[in-house]
């Protein structure tokens, strides 16, 4: 067991965020040297060096941006784990169980969501809610083999599944997203000449292939072919490499801790319009599900 406290994985992360001791000390509300010597500790726990630290700032290194990429959503998940374990301790039988987008908190398109499951819990008190964060790959698993009731996720995560039903639930905006410090962060519409010569971030659904043959057609009906394609394994790792400054994604927009340092420019008009929906397995709707499923207006689709 690696001798590392939750404090020093904090300080890990929103350094890695911010990717500046000092706005990550202002965010964590401790002195810049305080945050130093937690960061020491973290890395003397782990028994690696997470950042190239020279004149111009500090950057993960490559075994900090694997730490990066796994610790976040993982630790995301412990807010979530602890009020559900709470809930447990007086919980009735009657539960139900979510699987979220990793971006649900970080993204302000969930909040029409969010509003549902609020009117569900004032509803119905005695069922207890046991909400869980995934990606595009867990979602899709719990969907169709695990013991999820619902999934609130983006509609273009739904691809290629089979007997899956869904109800959409609000508009997800789609926008180019580059770092504030790109040239191309002085417009506030897409460039689109300009963009063939851009890597572009995705994180994968289906698989690499099926994935970058999706991002060329988008692209592609936008008016341009990207520079490269290459795969991040989550929303966290897409956000740090935009912060970064190492490329382009199209995507949603984040509200997490260093969202301030991305450029968004809406792509409304571009086509690919999309969704947030809660979906479940058709014909498998437990009746704590349906009660909240009711609650949304609309018609049910099936795949």
């Amino acid at each position: 067991m690696y001798n590392i406290t939750f404090l020093q994985i904090e300080a890990f992360l929103t350094i890695a965020r911010y990717q500046n001791l000092s706005k990550a000390a202002d965010a964590m509300f401790i002195s810049q040297p305080a945050l130093s010597k937690t960061l020491q500790r973290f890395e003397e726990g782990v028994g690696l060096r997470v950042f190239f630290r020279n004149n111009q700032g500090i950057r993960l290194t490559p075994e900090g941006e694997y730490l990066y990429s796994t610790l976040e959503p993982l630790y995301a998940n412990i807010d979530k784990t602890i009020e559900t374990a709470k809930r447990l301790t007086t919980a009735p039988a009657r539960t139900l169980r979510i699987i979220e987008s990793s971006t649900y908190d970080a993204n302000p398109d969930f909040d029409a969501v969010k509003k549902y499951i609020r009117a569900y819990e004032e509803k119905y008190p005695d069922v207890v809610l046991i909400e869980s964060l995934g990606d595009f790959h867990e979602i899709r698993g719990e969907l169709e083999f695990g013991e999820t009731d619902l999934a609130i996720m983006q509609e273009f995560g739904l691809v290629s599944l089979k007997r899956i039903s869904y109800k959409i639930v609000s508009p997800f905006k789609l926008f180019l997203a580059m770092s504030v410090e790109h040239p191309l962060a002085v417009y506030d519409e897409p460039q689109i000449d300009r963009l063939s010569d851009e890597v572009f971030y995705r994180v994968p659904i289906l698989g690499d292939e099926e994935d970058r043959r999706v991002t060329i057609e988008r692209c592609e009906r936008m008016g341009f072919r990207p520079k490269g394609i290459e795969f991040v394994p989550n929303f966290e790792t897409l956000q740090h490499r935009l912060l970064t400054n190492r490329g382009l994604s199209i995507c949603g927009r984040f509200t997490s801790s260093g969202a301030e340092s991305v450029k968004y420019i809406s792509l409304t008009g571009y086509g690919d319009k999309n969704n947030v929906v809660i979906a479940w397995r058709t014909n498998s709707l437990s009746s704590e599900a349906k009660k909240l499923v009711s609650l949304i207006p609309g018609e049910i689709i099936d795949l």
